[in-house]
Order: structure tokens, then sequence, then C-alpha cells
């Protein structure tokens, strides 16, 4: 899990041959349902043209700063989070792969 002031970063493992998926969660917190599908779109446009953790399930849970930053500083908050939760998951891996031999 990753956090920080504009976005939570959960992540699942998954298999890693398979496409990384993304679950985003917006709570009535970030606004009414215009903002709240705002920030959700602004997160999805994120993981389409950004950096995507291969084989990893990601579901971001959105502040409601998401609405109001602008767009290249919430892309750098997510670049982090991404690198983070993605090195994050390489070193649980091999834990995981040293533990089973």
């Amino acid at each position: 899990m990753r956090g920080g002031p504009f976005l939570i970063a959960i992540v699942l493992d998954a298999d890693a041959t398979v496409a990384a998926r993304l679950g985003v969660v917006a709570s009535k917190k970030v606004g009414n349902a215009v903002e709240r599908n705002f920030a959700k779109r602004r997160l999805r446009e994120l993981f389409r043209t950004g950096d995507r953790p291969s084989g990893l399930d990601v579901v971001v849970i959105a502040h409601v700063e998401v609405l109001t930053l602008p767009f290249d500083v919430l892309k750098a908050a997510w670049q982090r989070a991404m690198r983070e939760v993605s090195s994050r998951a390489r070193k649980r891996r091999a834990d995981l792969a040293r533990a089973t031999k």
C-alpha cells in the first residue's frame, strides 16, 4: 500500500503474465457524483497512458485533491506511487520464492 497526499494505491498480486488492472474508489468525501466521476476519469487516464506495474492489480483510492491538482503534479504523484508499489511487489515475490525453496 502506498499512501500519499493525493491518492492511496493498494496492490494485489496477480499473475505476472497478465496485463495490469485498475480499480478506482472515490468516496463521497471527494464530492458529488460529477466530481467523483471526474476524479476517477483522471486516475484511469494516468493508468492508461503512464506507468503500469505488469501483472499487478492496483486499487487506487482518490482524495479530494485529485479534482483540483494540475495534471502534471498528479502524474508525478502517480509515478512515485507506481514505482513504490512495483518495487514492493517485486520484493514480495522474491521473498515468496525464497520461502518456497
